[in-house]
């Protein structure tokens, strides 16, 4: 039976309720409280979003171009804040975290079918593994999401391009966005 000092440590920590034993007398559940303490002190994540229909200027086929616009940051985002100019990630804390970073882009292809790119950059370096490809048919949305993990020290930057692999039309990007969350347990 647990006493009820033990119901809200239950609730918040995802001990188990029904458990044999006190908390305050297992100094396993202990270790495992004071551990789950610390990775709520250290919470690190963001997201930026932007979901305004904006036509993006290719300049060459297949070369990547930023998105020219600033997302909005998500009010729950801890540590992190949306790039100037850019639609993307900063690490505004004074630590550096692994963190998995995922980007989404829903981007219209005017005219015939497209092969269209998104792929993810840290501070103008593209990351390796960080692009996808999709081919968008006729005046249609696709939908393109790309993931990594990637190590970010203050100050860093993580943001998103696209390209247009088939010719220099302009695609309209529809929504997107891009999120990290630090790897517990590692950064």
């Amino acid at each position: 039976m647990e006493d009820s000092t033990s119901k809200p440590l239950s609730r918040t920590f995802g001990i188990p309720a029904a458990r044999k034993g006190s908390i305050k007398n297992n100094e396993s559940e202990i270790l495992l409280l004071k551990r789950r303490i610390k990775v709520l002190e250290e919470r690190f994540h963001g997201l930026v979003f932007y979901a305004v229909q904006t036509e993006v200027i290719i300049n060459a086929i297949g070369v990547y171009v930023d998105l020219p616009f600033t997302g909005t940051l998500n009010d729950l985002s801890v540590g992190a804040a949306s790039v100037d100019s850019k639609l993307g990630l900063k690490n505004v804390s004074p630590k550096s975290y692994i963190v998995q970073v995922k980007g989404t882009a829903d981007v219209e292809a005017k005219g015939a079918s497209k092969e269209i790119g998104l792929r993810l950059v840290k501070d103008g370096t593209v990351i390796n593994g960080g692009e996808c490809r999709a081919t968008v048919s006729n005046n249609t949305i696709g939908k393109l999401h790309s993931f990594a993990i990637v190590e970010v020290e203050p100050g860093d930057e993580v943001t998103m391009q696209i390209a247009n692999f088939t010719n220099t039309n302009n695609p309209d990007f529809e929504r997107g966005r891009i999120e990290w969350v630090r790897l517990p347990g590692v950064g």
